[in-house]
């Protein structure tokens, strides 16, 4: 964890003396918006198959970006930090049969921290507005003891792993930012189940420097 911090440390501080020394070319925003999740598990034997939908929680951080000097300014490197949260606590269906549905209580509490890599690519400008599209990995760390919790069956640790990104967004006036992004990652061992947390996240960006 501490390695985690150092290099994002070491990131934004490099960040800075960019910034210092060309303003055009490094930016630096603030992030926030609310996720929208779909998170399933699948296991074979005992066989559970469980689908949850439409979970809504916030998602807050920090963007570093560079701006690489060719192509027009187009093509820039991002370095995002950023924390967000998965919580459900509900009865859900784990089995389906021809003749019956079992279900079970299920409880999930999720506080993760969030280190982002990725490209982004400006394909158009109109006055004061630009287009932008990008892609990105994530490394998520849980922040708690993350389980998926069955009141009944086993429960199941949420573990530290990569996920991947795409987006599309605006930008207005060189300051403010709107942008559409869909994330997706495993958060169980593959080995013990199949786990998928798809999210789609509405983000409004504002540019300090």
């Amino acid at each position: 964890m501490k390695n985690i911090f150092l290099i994002i440390t070491l990131l934004l501080s490099t960040g800075i003396i960019y910034a210092q020394t060309d303003s055009t070319r490094f930016k630096l925003n603030i992030r926030a918006g609310i996720n929208n999740s779909f998170f399933k598990i699948e296991k074979e034997d005992p066989e559970i198959n469980t689908q949850i939908q439409n979970d809504f929680s916030p998602k807050l951080g920090l963007e570093a970006e560079y701006v690489f000097p060719f192509d027009k300014f187009r093509w820039s490197t991002i370095a995002e930090l950023y924390y967000q949260s998965y919580n459900y606590n509900n009865a859900v269906q784990y089995q389906r049969t021809e003749t019956r549905s079992n279900f079970d209580n299920i409880d999930i509490s999720y506080y993760s921290l969030n280190f982002l890599l990725g490209l982004k690519y400006t394909y158009a400008e109109l006055g004061r507005f630009r287009s932008y599209m990008a892609v990105k990995t994530n490394y998520a760390h849980p922040l708690n003891d993350a389980m998926i919790d069955y009141e009944t069956l086993e429960d199941f640790e949420i573990i530290n792993g990569l996920g991947f990104l795409a987006s599309l967004g605006f930008v207005y006036n060189r300051k403010i930012s709107f942008e559409f992004e869909y994330a997706t990652r495993t958060l169980v061992d593959k080995n013990i189940a199949k786990t998928r947390l798809n999210t789609f996240t509405f983000l409004m960006a504002y540019r300090l420097m």
